[in-house]
Protein backbone atom coordinates (compact mmCIF):
# COMPACT_ATOMS: atom_id res chain seq x y z
CA UNK A 1 0.00 0.00 0.00
CA UNK A 2 1.48 3.72 -0.79
CA UNK A 3 1.59 5.14 2.73
CA UNK A 4 2.26 8.97 2.86
CA UNK A 5 5.82 8.68 2.59
CA UNK A 6 6.39 4.87 1.42
CA UNK A 7 5.72 1.60 0.53
CA UNK A 8 4.18 -0.63 3.88
CA UNK A 9 2.80 -4.33 3.41
CA UNK A 10 -0.18 -4.45 5.21
CA UNK A 11 -1.75 -7.33 7.04
CA UNK A 12 -5.45 -9.28 5.87
CA UNK A 13 -8.23 -8.09 8.09
CA UNK A 14 -11.69 -8.27 8.29
CA UNK A 15 -14.61 -6.20 9.94
CA UNK A 16 -16.03 -6.74 13.37
CA UNK A 17 -18.96 -5.60 14.06
CA UNK A 18 -19.35 -2.55 15.56
CA UNK A 19 -17.08 -1.90 11.81
CA UNK A 20 -13.84 -1.49 12.62
CA UNK A 21 -11.42 -3.71 10.79
CA UNK A 22 -9.14 -6.34 12.72
CA UNK A 23 -5.91 -7.61 11.77
CA UNK A 24 -6.62 -11.86 10.88
CA UNK A 25 -2.69 -12.54 10.48
CA UNK A 26 0.11 -11.83 12.71
CA UNK A 27 3.60 -12.23 12.02
CA UNK A 28 5.23 -14.06 14.96
CA UNK A 29 8.04 -10.89 16.34
CA UNK A 30 9.07 -7.95 15.16
CA UNK A 31 11.95 -9.77 13.40
CA UNK A 32 9.87 -11.64 11.23
CA UNK A 33 7.57 -8.66 10.39
CA UNK A 34 10.54 -6.83 9.09
CA UNK A 35 12.24 -9.68 6.59
CA UNK A 36 8.52 -10.31 5.42
CA UNK A 37 8.17 -6.69 4.39
CA UNK A 38 11.72 -6.65 3.36
CA UNK A 39 10.83 -9.94 0.77
CA UNK A 40 7.43 -8.60 -0.08
CA UNK A 41 8.28 -5.53 -1.05
CA UNK A 42 11.39 -6.28 -2.87
CA UNK A 43 9.55 -8.88 -5.17
CA UNK A 44 6.92 -5.79 -5.82
CA UNK A 45 10.26 -3.50 -7.06
CA UNK A 46 11.29 -5.85 -8.89
CA UNK A 47 8.11 -6.70 -10.84
CA UNK A 48 7.87 -2.92 -10.97
CA UNK A 49 11.14 -2.42 -12.27
CA UNK A 50 12.32 -0.57 -9.73
CA UNK A 51 15.81 -2.08 -8.65
CA UNK A 52 16.52 0.34 -5.39
CA UNK A 53 14.48 -1.30 -2.33
CA UNK A 54 14.40 1.66 0.76
CA UNK A 55 15.47 0.41 4.07
CA UNK A 56 12.82 -0.45 6.28
CA UNK A 57 12.96 1.48 9.56
CA UNK A 58 12.07 -0.88 12.80
CA UNK A 59 8.66 1.36 14.02
CA UNK A 60 7.25 -0.01 17.48
CA UNK A 61 3.94 -1.37 17.29
CA UNK A 62 1.40 -1.84 19.80
CA UNK A 63 0.24 -5.40 20.98
CA UNK A 64 -3.03 -5.85 20.07
CA UNK A 65 -3.62 -9.30 21.23
CA UNK A 66 -6.64 -10.86 20.35
CA UNK A 67 -9.69 -11.68 22.67
CA UNK A 68 -12.42 -13.63 21.69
Amino acid sequence: IQGKESLFVAMPSREVKNGEFRDTAHPIDNGFRLTMEQVILGKYKELMGEEHIPPIVDIPTEDLTFRA
